[in-house]
């Protein structure tokens, strides 16, 4: 039987884990015979993601189910508990099993090459390893098979990684305690206030409540913008049989913000004399872009498909569980001397892909040497997003992770090229002796990189702008002091804008720099890195998060703050503000660093967190007497009603799981539509459209009980029988039900 049990972090996982081995699938496990790396044979199992979760606060004390300000806070005593999560039982049990069968002799931690992974496995194997059997550690940050085969020829012990794995457990279980005291405090109190239970439990978080912060302080600016509106004017000159276009500026500015003047100004310079006063030119070198770590492959993935933060990483996960990139929860821009000295046998490879066979070889052979790709001392635990020698036929990639992947190989590839270069002009124009026009001009001199990142053509920013569309104009050969005159003249009416809305993507960004927002007087001692909020990892999914707790609505991937979530920011403004800035973050971020390094422990790292949540419930309890929502409530209301009720008239609410009548409480009204009928979740749409219409639109897809086959309906709303019911007048016959 197998000596060696290696516990991997997910299936996929464990199978790439097996195959440099020679691995074969069991019921519940890989198995690999004895060889070389594992001479008495091994056996891989996995976890699904955390098998294990924190115990629930009714699970402390009985009196804790019910949400009351007297309990609080709710600090577990005398430490926290762990339970298997319910749906996971099944995996938890093989794993346990295993790790205590009699011919397991040494157990691996193979979990994902970071803090999240090391909790991920130890907690399991802590609560199963009855007789401690050795722990090693495997880290690799590549699943090909030679990654794979010289990660475990390098194992080392798991209490290596003890501080690491400290790390973790402080910042969970301080999470938790931020986490389940705040946010009971917060919805007991907003229920105090008159707010809807309807609109859910208000969470509170170390993280989401500042990231909610800065987008309620970006709305606000954007509230009280006052665009002015403004000209720009234009000539035309013809300078010795030469014409060209310039735009007026003085000084720093531009713009006429009074049309009077402008149109002046037009009559002024019109037909008068004009000479050219200065001609500039400045070669302009661009370095080719750095490689993609998760916040910049997250932010233009979502710039160029609209693929949200969670979406990308995902598709990066799957791409990396497949062999075919390196681990893509990644901070760092650049790799080692090692991962750089197999580029050459990659874009060997790669050249073999018809999409890069006009683009290698490339110039470059080689990027040693160069810091800004290649910097030993640039990297932590992982290095940045790199394709592997493992490439795929990418016509059986999805589509999804054929657009991700061709992102990071156009990137490895694009550092193989040379700067891409231009002769940038600027030619000030004098008209009627005192008037300025500035004209720009952009010539290629050496496309380089910029052909492997944008094959198409010119770089397009979101919104459809092309890069530095006023410097693409072609200028004519003219001299210092060459006259003529001012053929035309035009101009252009415009507005000051706002900040924009953020998008997806840029809170991203906005996260990893979440230490712009923080006052320089409070940075004293802190790099602005220590203010970032969440990691890698976990960015996207707070941000899904917040979404889904009905704080932000996104439309056209645009983010806007609801009225949910604007309660829950002005509320914790009132109090010290400590939950709705960056500070708090970055003050963690150093202290769980120390304890990585060994140098602070989890139990002080605890009792700070312990005396600010009881400090902050205090001081929140007291601003409440301040609070005063009743505008936003009635927002709120309108946000989650969807329509009037079948029965009795009153407002329809989404509540969650079901559309119910808000005046249930009043006069026991039953009316209720389920989210989910027949397999098909109803939207709001589907939902606002029985209420008016008496019907839905045709959906498609509804799965019959018990079976695979699947039929189209309408959704009618039968008032003899007060309820819904399914038609098929219209349906074509091939699609309605047999």
């Amino acid at each position: 039987m197998p000596s060696v049990l290696i516990i991997a972090e997910k299936p996929s996982q464990a199978e790439r884990l097996s195959l440099p081995f020679g691995g074969k699938k069991q019921k519940d496990c890989y198995i690999i015979s004895p060889c070389e790396t594992f001479p008495k044979g091994a056996r891989i199992v996995w976890c699904v993601g955390h098998i294990m979760e924190l115990a629930e606060a009714k699970e402390y004390s009985e009196e804790y189910a019910e949400w009351k300000l007297e309990h609080l806070p709710i600090i577990p005593n005398p430490k926290f508990q762990l339970n298997v999560v319910s749906n996971k039982k099944t995996v938890f049990n093989t794993i346990k099993k295993y790790i205590n069968e009699s011919t397991t002799m040494e157990i691996i931690n193979a979990g994902d090459p970071a803090r999240e992974g090391q909790l991920l496995v130890d907690e399991v194997i802590n609560v199963t390893n009855f007789k401690r059997k050795p722990v090693k550690r495997l880290w690799t940050t590549s699943l090909t098979a030679g990654a794979v085969k010289k990660a475990f020829s390098n194992l080392k012990d798991n209490k290596e990684y003890k501080s690491l794995y400290d790390e973790a457990l402080s910042r969970q279980h301080s999470d938790w305690l931020v986490g389940i005291n705040m946010s009971r405090c917060a919805s007991i109190l907003m229920q105090q206030k008159g707010v809807d239970r309807s609109l859910g439990a208000f969470s509170v978080g170390r993280i989401q409540t500042p990231l909610l912060s800065i987008i309620y302080d970006r709305e606000i600016h954007i509230e009280n913008f006052k665009s002015k509106p403004y000209w720009d004017v234009y000539a035309d000159f013809n300078i010795n049989g030469h014409t060209y276009r310039g735009k007026w500026f003085k000084g720093e500015t531009d713009h006429i913000f009074y049309k009077q003047k402008a149109e002046a100004l037009m009559v002024v310079i019109k037909d008068k004399p004009a000479y050219v006063y200065s001609i500039d030119s400045e070669r302009k070198d661009y370095k080719p872009p750095r490689f993609y770590n998760l916040s910049s492959l997250q932010e233009e993935g979502n710039k160029r498909f609209k693929y949200s933060p969670k979406q990308t990483l995902d598709i990066a996960q799957s791409l990396y569980e497949k062999g075919y990139i390196s681990y893509p929860r990644s901070s760092p821009e650049v790799v080692t001397e090692e991962e750089a000295s197999e580029f050459p046998n990659i874009l060997e490879k790669l050249a073999s892909v018809p999409l890069y066979q006009s683009l290698l070889p490339a110039p470059i052979e080689s990027l040693m040497g160069n810091k800004r790709y290649v910097d030993n001392e640039g990297v932590d635990d992982h290095h940045a997003i790199i394709v592997t020698d493992q490439i795929p036929n990418l016509s059986s990639l999805s589509q999804a992770e054929s657009n991700i992947y061709d992102m990071i190989a156009r990137r490895v590839i694009a550092a193989h090229f040379p700067d891409a270069s231009f002769d940038i002009s600027s030619i000030i124009t004098v008209a009627d002796e005192n008037f300025s026009f500035l004209t720009k001009g952009k010539v290629v001199v050496e496309e380089g990189w910029k052909k492997v990142i944008y094959p198409s053509g010119e770089e397009k920013h979101e919104g459809g702008q092309s890069e530095e569309s006023e410097e693409n104009n072609t200028l004519p050969p003219l001299q210092v002091n060459e006259s003529g005159v001012v053929q035309s003249t035009s101009y252009k009416e415009g507005k000051t804008q706002s900040k924009p809305q953020f998008t997806l993507g840029s809170l991203i960004s906005v996260m990893k720099n979440a230490g712009s927002t923080v006052e320089s007087s409070d940075k004293e001692g802190y790099k602005n890195s220590d203010f970032a909020l969440g990691t890698e990892a976990t960015r996207a999914g707070i941000i899904e998060q917040i979404q889904k707790q009905k704080y932000i609505s996104v439309k056209k991937n645009q983010v806007y703050l609801t009225s949910k979530g604007r309660m829950l920011i002005e509320a914790l403004k009132y109090s010290n503000g400590i939950l709705t800035s960056p500070l708090m973050t970055g003050q963690w971020e150093v202290a769980l660093s120390k304890i990585s390094k060994g140098e602070k422990t989890y139990g002080s790292f605890i009792e700070v967190t312990k005396a600010m949540v009881t400090k902050t419930i205090t001081e929140t309890i007291k601003s409440s007497e301040q609070w005063d929502f009743q505008e936003m409530i009635e927002e709120s209301r309108q946000e989650v009603i969807v329509g009037n009720c079948k029965l009795c008239g009153g407002p329809v609410i989404d509540k969650g799981s079901f559309y119910g009548c808000e005046n249930y409480a009043k006069t026991q009204c039953g009316f209720s539509i389920s989210k989910k009928i027949a397999g098909k979740t109803l939207t709001q749409a589907n939902v606002k459209s029985i209420l008016m219409k008496g019907t839905t639109p045709l959906i498609k897809g509804f799965k019959k009980k018990n079976k695979d086959d699947t039929f189209d309906a309408f959704l009618i709303w039968d008032s003899n029988q007060n309820k819904l019911t399914f038609s098929f007048e219209g349906v074509s016959p091939k699609k309605k039900s047999n």
